[in-house]
């Protein structure tokens, strides 16, 4: 066997995860670049790939051994962990609609925590934060969790009522509840709204992978650049964002399954290239 003149060394180990773009395909089965995804701007903690044989043996009644294996059937998959969270990628693989910014629906909920007091006995809303859209979409309750009572005019208010006055955004309670600490939770027209929307039929969205990441060799003499080229692949399994909580480096993890690829390519393809020396 002739002896290689590649540069590329065989020892090789990989010192970071790499980054990766994910390119959907058209409905003529071509890539569309145009709507590519890239993890560029986010934090990705690591990617991993497996293939498996699912083999089949030929049994020989003379032997213990098989007299053949044969390929029945071949599966791969990568998976991404990330360490930060992007909905346009829960979006993209998920088959949900991605609105970014522009949202046809602006509606937002939050929640003031509000002491009455006896001056105002209230809050005008609109002075420094979100203005209610209507009473109808306001919830109160105080610390016991008991639900205040939403009353038709301010005047005349009793214990465990509230009025809300939407064209000057006040809110008002009964001089009775002086003092109670309440939580108003609302709905608000928001800003800059972006949103992820599930469809109710979904479709399974196939995409191109490709993987761009590095290796060196074990004793860091030489480095390549790496390219992983999934032809064709698709999300796999559940799409679990990170869980809300305090601790934000929990991440979430991303599989897709090898599909396979178009006439003529390869499923999955690595590819090095050395790093020249300066």
């Amino acid at each position: 066997m002739a002896r290689s003149t590649n540069a590329t060394r065989k020892d090789l180990v990989f010192p970071v995860a790499g980054h990766f773009m994910l390119v959907p395909y058209t409905a003529a089965g071509v890539p569309n670049f145009n709507k590519a995804y890239s993890s560029a701007h986010g934090i990705v903690q690591t990617i991993s790939r497996d293939n498996a044989l699912n083999t089949l043996d030929l049994a020989d009644g003379n032997s213990p051994y098989p007299a053949a294996t044969y390929v029945q059937t071949q599966s791969g998959t990568v998976t991404y962990t990330l360490g930060t969270y992007d909905p346009e990628l829960e979006a993209f693989v998920a088959g949900a609609d991605w609105s970014n910014g522009d949202a046809a629906d602006t509606e937002m909920w939050t929640i003031y925590p509000l002491t009455i007091d006896s001056v105002n006995k209230g809050v005008t809303f609109g002075e420094g934060s979100a203005k209610p859209i209507s009473a109808e979409k306001m919830v109160v309750r105080d610390g016991f969790g008991n639900i205040f009572e939403l009353a038709e005019s301010a005047d005349s208010l009793t214990t465990g009522q509230f009025h809300y006055d939407s064209s000057t955004g006040k809110l008002t309670f009964a001089a009775a509840d002086v003092n109670v600490t309440v939580y108003v939770l609302y709905a608000y027209n928001g800003t800059g709204v972006s949103s992820v929307a599930y469809k109710e039929n979904p479709k399974i969205t196939a995409f191109m992978a490709i993987i761009i990441g590095s290796t060196k060799d074990k004793d860091e003499a030489s480095e390549q650049k790496v390219n992983v080229i999934v032809d064709r692949c698709s999300v796999s399994g559940s799409i679990t964002p990170p869980t809300s909580s305090n601790d934000p480096t929990q991440g979430w993890t991303l599989t897709t399954n090898i599909l396979k690829p178009r006439a003529g390519r390869s499923p999955i393809t690595v590819k090095f290239e050395p790093v020249a020396e300066e």
